[in-house]
């Protein structure tokens, strides 16, 4: 094992800065991984010829495999690059990244932007890593279809791939135009008191899959917490689900007796449907607010 540790800890890990900034050209990789195999097959020889009766890329597979987990230089490198042309696509807090985006005008469509003809050593190697970024997103489509086949039953459909494709890069660009934005001016609400013998009940919901959670917290008007209860519907409808609550809150405080009660929620449609004409508003809500 001494030549093992030898390999992982000097051969290949020195070159390790260098390969995460510098794309190696591949005559380079496949000399560097010659001497390294050489060391280890064939330590104490001269000569070009070994013999290997295992081939370099078993060795090269995890430790997990039962190998011997060592790297293949190429593609090594190839990922190292990857990484730092994916800090730069998603505008990666770094002075590095802000000056290579600034030099090389990085916009939101540099996945498929042409090439910059007259660049340094280190942007040639990022623009041909760069569609590792693009092969990368079409693996984790693949991947998430073939899942939803196997443990779902689902059926194979390109167009739902394709089109997911499209919405990733659609979302990400679309993530890059509203980081460059200035923030907006957050208004911040606080919780504020009910008037004097009222008490105040605050609903929510949080959805799931098959069910959701209702929950509701009730407060007097000196801002004492008199109950706070939760339970699970079947619903799993949105807007439905925040009209039950409501309904839940409405059906508590009559059973508790509680006579002057101030419902707050976070649906302004169910809260406008309350204040307003029911007739209006949708039908999913009308059965739990009438």
């Amino acid at each position: 094992m001494g030549r093992t540790t030898l390999i992982k800890s000097v051969a290949q890990s020195t070159h390790l800065y260098s390969m995460a900034t510098l794309k190696f050209p591949k005559g380079l990789c496949d000399k560097m991984d010659f001497l390294v195999r050489k060391f280890w097959w064939n330590p104490h020889k001269n000569g070009n010829r070994l013999y290997t009766p295992v081939a370099w890329a078993d060795l090269c597979k995890p430790l997990a495999n039962e190998s011997l987990g060592f790297r293949s230089f190429e593609r090594f490198n190839e990922i190292m690059v990857a990484k730092l042309a994916w800090w730069i696509l998603s505008n990666r807090d770094s002075f590095c990244v802000t000056v290579l985006q600034a030099k090389y005008s990085v916009g939101n469509n540099w996945l498929h932007a042409t090439p910059t003809k007259s660049a340094s050593f280190t942007w040639r190697g990022i623009e041909r890593d760069k569609f590792l970024l693009t092969r990368a997103l079409i693996i984790d489509q693949v991947w998430k279809l073939r899942n939803s086949m196997v443990h779902k039953g689902g059926r194979m459909k390109m167009e739902v791939m394709i089109s997911s494709l499209r919405c990733r890069e659609i979302e990400h660009r679309l993530s890059k135009v509203q980081s460059s934005l200035p923030s907006p001016s957050v208004l911040v609400q606080k919780w504020s008191v009910p008037a004097e013998g009222w008490v105040k009940i605050n609903v929510d919901a949080a959805l799931g899959d098959s069910h959701s959670s209702l929950a509701m917290v009730v407060r007097d008007w000196r801002g004492t917490g008199v109950l706070a209860i939760s339970r699970k519907t079947k619903t799993s409808i949105p807007l439905q689900v925040e009209a039950e609550t409501l309904l839940w809150a409405a059906q508590v405080a009559d059973e508790q007796g509680l006579a002057q009660v101030c419902f707050e929620s976070d649906s302004k449609i169910c809260i406008d449907a309350l204040h307003g004409n029911l007739t209006d508003s949708s039908w999913r809500i009308q059965s739990s607010l009438s």
